[in-house]
């Protein structure tokens, strides 16, 4: 049990340490959904249509980065599970399909409040994953231009008085 809640911590550090786009000017956010969204065992997919706004801004500048963000994140107890986040993710793709739009993985591992009474707010992050290589690609073969979709799903069944939710879903560029 230890060395699992050891493996879950150091993802949760890793995930918050790498993923977080450049300090310096405040991001420009080029398409955004507001929810809130609810994570559950079904599979969130939010579309965005942010196609043309990534091209000009990879456009600009070959040291251009994209990033999805995910905002005001919260949940009132440990899920018990990761999320994986993907970018434009077939139905039914096969297992190598499924790590190819895969641009990382969300943990809620001691992010949560237990017992928060009814009617408070719970405390709310964001996180960022790099989409730079995948809207490189996409520009590469023509295909920028269409709405993209962002899927959020949980390895195992969430936790349900977890109640994780996502206030909305961005497209940034920093």
């Amino acid at each position: 049990m230890i060395l699992n809640q050891s493996l879950h911590l150091g993802l949760a550090l890793f995930v918050a340490l790498a993923v977080q786009p450049p300090r310096g000017r405040e991001p420009r956010t080029l398409a955004e959904v507001e929810g809130p969204f609810r994570l559950t065992a079904t599979p969130l997919r939010v579309t965005l249509a942010a196609g043309s706004a990534m091209r000009e801004a990879l456009a600009q500048s070959s040291e251009a980065k994209l990033f999805v963000e995910l905002r005001g994140l919260s949940a009132a107890d440990e899920p018990g599970t990761t999320f994986a986040v993907y970018v434009d993710l077939p139905e039914g793709g096969s297992r190598e399909e499924r790590e190819r739009h895969r641009i990382g993985s969300l943990n809620f591992f001691g992010t949560s409040i237990r017992g928060a009474e009814p009617g408070h707010e719970l405390p709310s992050e964001s996180r960022s994953f790099d989409l730079t290589p995948m809207a490189r690609g996409l520009l590469a073969r023509a295909s920028l231009g269409a709405p993209i979709t962002i899927t959020v799903e949980a390895h195992s069944t969430p936790a349900p008085e977890a109640d994780v939710t996502i206030r909305s879903i961005a497209i940034v560029q920093p």
